[in-house]
């Protein structure tokens, strides 16, 4: 599996976390590895589709193609 596949399916599953963990909030905490925290603020609840973006540009630098 490559650098790139790991990654993405690392968001993928934590889509799912933040879906089941958080469903009614609209703050977000992403901790990435090197320890650095983001918080998001969403307006409403966001949906997986929002997550993935979010999670797809915090990681954009390891990610070619994001």
């Amino acid at each position: 599996m490559s650098p790139e596949e790991y990654i993405y399916r690392k968001i993928l599953k934590d889509v799912e976390k933040y879906i089941t963990e958080d469903r009614l909030k609209n703050k977000i905490y992403y901790t990435d590895d090197n320890g650095i925290q983001t918080e998001t603020i969403f307006e409403v609840p966001p949906t997986p589709e929002q997550l993935e973006g979010l999670l797809l540009f915090l990681n954009k630098e390891k990610i070619a193609q994001a």
